[in-house]
């Protein structure tokens, strides 16, 4: 299913909502150096994940990672997967970033909302980044950007 997608050309990398970054896993410092001057507010840096995720997404990759999905899906930084994640690399791409096992907060250029690594509920610094992945909560959470703060929804299975 993600082959096809990729092929097509429909699917991004990172998308920008009122003044945020959006992208899977957050965009970890190392990949934030490589984002020229130009781009760093979340409107643009999107724009330049979305070109370099286009430019280098059907790159084959030279070996696929120890542990995790077969990297079929592109090579270069975005795609890298880091070592604490299953990979060969020293940190990990907008897919596979790991604050909490690398260690290092996401970048501080703009706002960031990203999943991924997962919580009970969501984990962040209001104003600097949230992780949004509740993959272990049984509960249901909207961010909302205007209070710059998420929200459990509250529904009845």
């Amino acid at each position: 299913m993600l082959a096809p997608a990729l092929e097509f050309n429909i699917l991004k990398a990172a998308h920008a909502v009122d003044g945020w970054l959006c992208t899977h896993a957050g965009v970890n410092p190392k990949i934030a150096e490589l984002i020229p001057s130009e781009y760093r507010n979340p409107e643009a840096a999107a724009d330049w994940l979305n070109a370099e995720f286009k430019r280098t997404r059907l790159i084959p990759q030279e070996k696929p990672p120890k542990k995790g999905s077969p990297k079929f899906y592109g090579t270069g930084p975005l795609f890298e997967i880091s070592v604490v994640r299953g990979g060969d690399d020293r940190f990990g791409g907008i897919f596979w970033f790991d604050f909490k096992h690398e260690c290092t907060a996401p970048s501080p250029l703009f706002k960031q909302l990203f999943g991924h690594t997962a919580c009970y509920e969501p984990e962040g610094i209001p104003g600097q980044w949230w992780n949004l992945d509740t993959t272990n909560s049984k509960e249901c959470w909207i961010f909302d950007t205007s209070k710059d703060r998420p929200e459990l929804l509250c529904y009845e299975p």
